[in-house]
């Protein structure tokens, strides 16, 4: 019995320490600074950077759809961003064309928030608001699509 549990206990202790170490090293090596984030012209928000644009709008209290969870298979969560941002990613290159692109469309989900940024988005995302409901019933239609009935 000690011949098997030892080296289980070793291994298992390498790899608690190997996980400590990267997530040590992680956190020396992300920067979190104060970052201002401009929505639509009329918000100045200030926010933690590191995050992803949806989690950060999330955050704020801005929800934008993502069916996906924010995995950016589905390409929902567009946003067109008018300074700061970055280059396109090719995961986001599957949801948006060279046109798109050149006119700052983005996926908030995979678009990381690293300097000050000015966005803009769909008005009616800013009009949403949240309400309590009952569901009523909850299908399946595919891996990612489930039809809710709420009352």
């Amino acid at each position: 019995m000690l011949t098997f549990a030892l080296p289980m206990i070793i291994f298992t202790s390498v790899v608690a320490v190997l996980a400590a170490a990267v997530l040590a090293v992680r956190r020396r090596l992300t920067v979190r600074s104060a970052v201002s984030l401009s929505v639509n012209g009329q918000q100045e928000l200030l926010v933690t950077s590191g995050d992803s644009l949806l989690a950060t709008l999330a955050a704020t209290g801005i929800q934008l759809p993502a069916a996906c969870g924010g995995r950016g298979t589905c390409g929902q969560c567009r946003v067109t961003v008018s300074h700061g941002g970055g280059a396109l990613l090719p995961t986001e290159m599957q949801h948006i064309n060279r046109r798109d692109a050149a006119a700052g469309a983005r996926l908030a989900c995979m678009l990381k928030v690293r300097e000050d940024l000015a966005i803009q988005l769909p008005a009616d995302i800013l009009e949403a608001g949240r309400w309590q409901c009952r569901v009523v019933s909850n299908r399946n239609l595919s891996t990612y699509l489930t039809e809710l009935t709420l009352a």
